[in-house]
């Protein structure tokens, strides 16, 4: 059974995403070891190998945009040709 809404450090997502990447053991072993998701870990393990540490620093706190600041984002994505992704990196 997987805990619900428990917050990790930066240090217990480095510590995972280093044990999986020596490749002694998969995602679904992993998650049962520390009783967490699958997907969140392989997600903690996309955003380190995309961001790299800030990344996962990111995802542990969530900015609060208004609708103006919203619209002035994706305008700015618009004009500068620019993915989601590298969009999210310049406003994160």
């Amino acid at each position: 059974m997987f805990i619900l809404n428990k917050k990790h450090n930066l240090d217990f997502k480095l510590k995972l995403i280093k044990e999986y990447k020596e490749g002694n053991i998969g995602y679904d072993s992993l998650s049962n070891k520390y009783d967490i998701d699958p997907s969140q870990l392989k997600t903690w393990t996309y955003q380190f190998d995309t961001f790299g540490i800030d990344g996962l620093i990111s995802s542990m706190t969530r900015k609060k945009y208004s609708t103006d600041e919203k619209l002035r984002i994706i305008q700015y994505r618009i004009t500068n040709q620019l993915s989601y992704k590298e969009t999210a990196r310049i406003f994160d």
